[in-house]
């Protein structure tokens, strides 16, 4: 049975059961975001609207950020990001990389965070708290999740480890993640790319991070330096299982193997990737209008 992961930081925010204000909210941290990143499309929100509906419930707002693969929710005192992945998969370093951990700290270093608390989903939102309280809901605050965890440890690196290895680390439930590593690779990218700014440190697909030369998003490999030939970036999106990534130009895209080569021409439409059927080592990459294979991938 999988066991997600899930990341809190506090955030001054206390307007949850005001849709306008939430939704305001939510356009100023996609402004944000955006403008750290620049990258102009595929912030998308959602949000869960009962308001004048059948059903009774409360609303919730959260932002999705195929860049990264993750989503951001909006809470009264917080922000949740969360991806659908694996506790487990955060404490991986295949190769020396975390690379789980390197999207989540692009994320929290991109909204002002240095630092956050991670947890796997039994201690966040597959939780019922004091007064029968759960996360997404108006009445539940992050005061009330650190009354519960009032003083989690910090993360220490050697919970980090190799999916290979035969023996893994005791992990807990809850950290305090300061993410000191990443902030020294940070610092080690920008030294080695002096004439760009490093906007993220996670490689998003094969050896590739996006960088900043003369104020527009590019895309360079960290290996050779490479700058990838795919013109103006309006936005990515990573969500192939380590097949690729598809770049946006205006409403057009193209898809890219993870070995930077580009796979289509510039189009209206989008792409998406399955299991092929009877082999589950192959990617398929398939055009959604066509529905031609565009890329396959053995894993």
């Amino acid at each position: 049975m999988s066991v997600y992961v899930e990341m809190l930081v506090p955030y001054d925010f206390d307007s949850l059961s005001c849709k306008e204000k939430a939704i305001k909210e939510l356009e100023t941290i996609k402004t944000r975001l955006a403008s750290f990143f620049h990258i102009s499309k595929e912030f998308v929100f959602d949000i869960e609207d009962y308001d004048g509906t059948e059903f009774e419930g409360e609303n919730r707002y959260r932002l999705d950020l195929p860049i990264q693969d993750l989503d951001i929710e909006l809470g009264n005192g917080y922000l949740m990001i969360d991806g659908g992945w694996n506790y487990s998969q955060y404490f991986y370093a295949s190769g020396g990389k975390p690379w789980l951990r390197y999207t989540h700290f692009d994320v929290i270093r991109a909204l002002g965070y240095s630092e956050a608390y991670v947890m796997d989903e039994y201690n966040g939102s597959n939780k019922l708290y004091p007064g029968d309280k759960e996360f997404g809901n108006y009445d539940m605050h992050f005061d009330v999740w650190k009354s519960v965890n009032p003083n989690p440890p910090i993360l220490p690196m050697s919970a980090l480890h190799d999916p290979k290895d035969d023996k893994w680390p005791e992990i807990e439930s809850v950290y305090i993640d300061k993410f000191d590593d990443c902030k020294v690779r940070l610092k080690a990218l920008q030294q080695k790319f002096p004439d760009y700014k490093i906007l993220t440190i996670a490689p998003f697909s094969g050896d590739f991070i996006l960088v900043l030369k003369d104020n527009q998003p590019a895309i360079i490999n960290e290996i050779n330096g490479d700058i990838l030939n795919c013109g103006n970036i309006d936005g990515i999106k990573n969500r192939f299982n380590s097949a690729g990534f598809e770049i946006f130009h205006g409403s057009e895209s193209a898809f890219f193997s993870c070995d930077g080569i580009r796979r289509t021409s510039f189009c209206e439409g989008a792409f998406s990737w399955h299991w092929r059927e009877g082999c589950e080592r192959i990617i398929d990459v398939t055009d959604d209008n066509s529905r031609d294979v565009v890329y396959s991938k053995l894993v």
